[in-house]
């Protein structure tokens, strides 16, 4: 019996993260509200959370090709709190989020920004190249990519164990009883 099977297929739960750099900038709200407005999802959960370890960041994007540039994501993730938001939608929410965050693409010379990502970003393309993409400031700039969202129940699944203490993984025996059982059994 695999993840999936505990989850009713009509129904998906996702976490949606809102990075430092969006509560710093005061864009949170402007991208819940976006989100909502695209994918019809319905808000479960909700909290403030800080990342403290290097670990916690790689283990969220555990497919980052360009590790040169992991130390830019570590401090643009880590400089204040995230905000996690636990989401129900259809079961195409994954691919749903995913097509409106917009995608985030850097090969360490170049980058591309789509979606959310792109119209929320506060560097221009000439900034970069003034501050040259190499320097710790472009790059940290260029991480500040809004959001991440998770793009399966796996990642759902292991996002919510890291972000949730004890009494929050609880409280999802109510709100979202499925997501309490994988959470739990993982």
């Amino acid at each position: 019996m695999s993840l999936k099977d505990d989850i009713p297929s009509k129904k998906q739960y996702a976490i949606v993260l809102i990075t430092p750099d969006s509560i710093r900038d005061g864009l949170e709200g402007k991208i819940v509200e976006d989100l909502i407005a695209a994918v019809p999802i319905e808000v479960l959960w909700k909290k403030y959370w800080k990342i403290d370890r290097t670990e916690v960041v790689l283990s969220i994007y555990p497919t980052l090709l360009e590790k040169s540039a992991y130390p830019s994501l570590i401090r643009t993730m880590t400089l204040g709190e995230c905000i996690v938001i636990l989401v129900r939608g259809p079961e195409d929410v994954y691919d749903r989020l995913r097509s409106i965050k917009g995608s985030f693409r850097y090969d360490g010379k170049s980058v591309v920004v789509t979606g959310l990502r792109q119209k929320y970003k506060t560097w221009s393309e000439a900034e970069i190249e003034y501050l040259g993409i190499k320097s710790t400031a472009a790059l940290d700039k260029i991480f500040e990519h809004r959001l991440h969202t998770t793009d399966n129940l796996e990642e759902t699944i292991s996002l919510s164990s890291l972000c949730m203490n004890p009494a929050e993984i609880e409280s999802l025996r109510i709100i979202a009883p499925e997501l309490h059982h994988a959470v739990v059994s993982k």
